[in-house]
């Protein structure tokens, strides 16, 4: 979802990902921390932009 938003010209916020997988921003973060560390490269607003944690203000992101 986050290389498809990318892809689209908007990044997605951890919360953005919570909402959308039902997850908490927590495990969201947990799981990016883990791809992180396979060298996987998640693209949100966070690592890409270094923007706060906030709802993407996107009309339609996916």
């Amino acid at each position: 979802m986050t290389n498809e938003a990318f892809g689209q010209g908007t990044l997605l916020t951890q919360a953005d990902l919570s909402i959308l997988l039902n997850e908490s921003i927590k495990t969201i973060g947990r799981y990016i921390k883990q791809l992180l560390e396979e060298d996987i490269i998640v693209p949100t607003r966070r690592n890409r932009m270094e923007i706060g944690p906030g709802t993407s203000h996107k009309v339609k992101i996916v």
